[in-house]
């Protein structure tokens, strides 16, 4: 396999010197370096044809090598590492095995990494996506430098080059064979082809809607999120949505509805003030916030006395997305008199509506 794509990106952030090599003891397929200021960072590329188990604990044991010498001190004066795992397959043990708590040695806590030393582990499956296991929020440590902030960036384009890979034309297959092709494409997260397709096939558009009716997780989940990307075609299936049954899929219909952004919604997710779920009023709010109608400013003025401390949060937001300066006195107020958060988020509003007059 090669990682030639890969290192063409992270080349333009900065990395360099990318040659196969051996790193404290591990073989690695390529190591790239780089320095910034008086830290020195590396990357560290390793493909597999399969990420299984057995491949994990190795892995593993590459972490307690590289521990061992950062807690003997080698790494404390500035030195990062990246280590980027190509993965072709990702087998069914290696999935369960990411998904235990805690997952098998590839992280080290964020401070850590911010001290210098430290081991990240970044997996592409399939070359397409970036599997982060749980409990991690991989780059904010390192977004503590632009130098870092460029390297991410790269991950993210050579990523987003793969996803961007152009998908077969829905309109050549037939209805048995459309079904594993949009459940395909759901999976591998490709959400604006979906929504393109579903502009010009009703049959991907009816797969969709069926999918986040359906309720099955992560289905009705991805589903309603392409579906969002299908602009008007998907409002009036989203705009219906609102009245199932099960409160998560109303949830993900209104958010859906935020980001299709046609004001023709904004009636109906008014209407879900008198849902009994706080998070489908949370997300109707935030819906109408960047659908960003002004009709909706009265509404949301209303929603801030919601018993509910995430519906209120999400209103005051809204309005400040909104921008309506008739949304200040009530905004003030929140700011005076609520909960801490809403009180942050109240200031914060109020200077961006300030700041547009």
């Amino acid at each position: 396999m090669s990682n030639e794509a890969l290192i063409k990106h992270l080349a333009k952030a900065g990395w360099k010197d990318f040659a196969p090599d051996v790193y404290l003891g591990v073989a690695f397929d390529q190591v790239g370096k780089a320095k910034v200021a008086r830290n020195n960072w590396f990357v560290l590329f390793k493909s597999l044809p399969t990420l299984d188990a057995a491949a994990l604990e190795a892995w593993s044991g590459h972490y307690a090598h590289f521990m061992k010498k950062s807690q003997s001190g080698m790494f404390t004066s500035g030195k990062y590492f990246v280590l980027i795992l190509l993965a072709d397959t990702l087998a069914a043990d290696a999935v369960e095995r990411l998904g235990q708590d805690p997952p098998p040695g590839f992280l080290v806590l964020s401070d850590e990494i911010t001290r210098g030393g430290g081991y990240t582990l970044l997996a592409l499956k399939d070359r397409k996506q970036v599997l982060m296991p749980k409990k991690v929020v991989l780059w904010d440590a390192l977004r503590a430098t632009e130098f870092a902030q460029k390297t991410h960036q790269a991950v993210v384009e050579y990523v987003n080059s793969l996803k961007a890979t152009p998908a077969v034309d829905s309109l050549q297959l037939n209805e048995v064979q459309l079904i594993p092709f949009v459940g395909k494409l759901l999976l591998d997260k490709r959400f604006d082809d979906l929504g393109a397709m579903a502009r010009k096939d009703k049959r991907v558009l009816e797969q969709l809607v069926d999918a986040v009716r359906a309720a099955r997780p992560p289905f009705f989940f991805l589903a309603a999120t392409a579906l969002s990307k299908a602009g008007e075609p998907a409002l009036q299936p989203l705009l219906e949505t609102l009245h199932h049954t099960q409160y998560p899929v109303r949830q993900m219909a209104a958010l859906a509805l935020g980001d299709v952004g046609d004001p023709r919604a904004v009636a109906e997710l008014v209407r879900t003030w008198g849902d009994p779920q706080d998070v489908v009023r949370q997300a109707a709010a935030h819906a109408l916030g960047k659908i960003g109608a002004r009709e909706a400013v009265e509404p949301l003025l209303e929603s801030l006395a919601d018993e509910s401390a995430i519906v209120r949060n999400a209103a005051v937001k809204a309005l400040g997305l909104i921008g309506d300066p008739r949304a200040l006195p009530a905004l003030q107020r929140a700011a005076d008199e609520d909960t801490e958060t809403i009180t942050k988020a109240a200031r914060e509003a109020i200077g961006t509506i300030q700041g547009k007059s």
